[in-house]
């Protein structure tokens, strides 16, 4: 069991989002906690689908049929989503170490 301490960082590798019906839940957790992610590709594929708030529809299908149709469900409201997305998952995590994938 890990036992972190006041003085540990704790950091987040990627794919917070696609993986169950909760991840709204996770990301918010890890937003109030103030936890330190790093974004992994479901991350990527999110952003990719909602660039600069607009609805990409090939890319939206991409996501949503690996397992963002799961992660959409799971948002309340759609500020909720902006807000995780672009505050947090894009501005707020730590920058991928993979490459960014294209998804055309």
């Amino acid at each position: 069991m890990v036992a972190p301490t006041a003085g540990d960082r704790l950091y987040f590798l990627g794919d917070l989002v696609d993986r169950g019906p909760n991840s709204a839940a996770v990301v918010e957790l890890l937003r109030q906690q103030r936890y330190f992610t790093v974004r992994g590709n479901h991350e990527d594929m999110m952003l990719l689908a909602f660039e600069d708030k607009h609805l990409n529809p090939s890319r939206f299908f991409v996501w949503a049929s690996s397992g963002g149709d799961d992660t959409l469900a799971s948002y309340t409201s759609t500020e909720l989503l902006w807000e995780h997305n672009y505050l947090y998952i894009s501005w707020g995590a730590a920058r991928s170490t993979c490459a960014r994938q294209r998804l055309d």
